[in-house]
């Protein structure tokens, strides 16, 4: 996964300090703000890397790579809204993202790590509270951390420096028209 970055975003000096950032809430959206802060560093030759936790709303991320080579997506589970991917296999996907997001953490080729549905998988039992820390004490301080999912725990929510939460109002009727036409 080594690319040539020129200028990256840390060499233009536009990002002097990463910050750990949550999107929560039961709503649309979490993602697609991801994905819209990703191509906007992509615009900077900034690199992301995205492991999606449990979610299944885009079944082919790895697409996202041929639009903008920036941008490094993986799937660790799901395939069901109960299971996560590879459970059936007796492996543990879970436990391999967080392993991937500590690589994409120190590894110096990526501005932004994003751990997409990691609260998800936290409030499931999949990941425990000390490997969300050891994820926190990873993250260099020019490296930004962001994760998503519906909820987070008290300890977390302190420990970040911003806290975004993401309510729909009534939009029952969107949601039916958008999957019909999906």
């Amino acid at each position: 996964m080594t690319k040539t970055l020129c200028p990256s975003f840390r060499e233009t000096k536009l990002l002097k300090r990463g910050f750990v950032q949550l999107y929560l809430g039961a709503g649309f959206g979490k993602s697609m703000a991801v994905f819209g802060l990703a191509v906007r560093l992509a615009t900077y030759n900034s690199s992301t890397y995205i492991a999606r936790f449990w979610d299944k709303e885009i079944q082919q991320p790895l697409s996202v790579r041929k639009l903008i080579p920036y941008i490094d997506v993986e799937l660790f589970g799901g395939t069901g809204e109960n299971e996560p991917s590879g459970a059936e296999h007796g492996t543990d996907p879970a436990h391999e993202g967080i392993t991937q997001l500590a690589g994409a953490l120190q590894s110096g080729t990526y501005a932004l790590v994003v751990g997409d549905a990691l609260l998800d998988a936290l409030e499931a039992g999949l990941v425990t509270d000390e490997e969300i820390k050891s994820l926190l004490r990873a993250r260099p301080d020019n490296v930004e951390l962001l994760l998503t999912g519906e909820t987070a725990p008290v300890w977390l929510i302190d420990k970040a420096d911003l806290v975004t939460d993401r309510r729909n109002i009534d939009v029952s009727e969107y949601i039916d028209k958008y999957r019909r036409t999906a």
